[in-house]
């Protein structure tokens, strides 16, 4: 099962909108099921990705400076920085048991 893209909006946070800023998430899941010595054993294996593109947006500015995106996409037009995308994923397994109440999160 997947999910849908989701925009996430400018963190709050400083930090986080200059490090990430606005981007897009998605999730996808798989469960599976196996019985071992009279117990039924579950696993759900959830990737979560996102995708972000470094770059200037009309009508946005910087939270902390409060300098406009237009003023700074400028450096970019001039050839002095550049536009980049960043991607990337990880992966968690949750496994539980019929009997047991007790959930384990492990990254895979």
């Amino acid at each position: 099962m997947s999910s849908k893209l989701s925009d996430i909006p400018n963190g709050e946070n400083v930090n986080w909108q200059k490090t990430i800023g606005a981007h897009k998430v998605w999730v996808k899941c798989s469960v599976s099921t196996h019985k071992i010595k009279k117990k039924r054993k579950y696993y759900m294996n959830i990737t979560t990705s996102f995708r972000d593109m470094y770059n200037f947006n009309k009508g946005s500015k910087d939270l902390d400076l409060g300098i406009k995106d237009e003023e700074n996409g400028r450096f970019e037009e001039l050839g002095w920085a550049k536009s980049f995308e960043t991607y990337g994923s990880m992966e968690h397994q949750v496994r539980w048991t019929d009997k047991k109440k007790k959930t384990t999160i492990t990254p895979i």
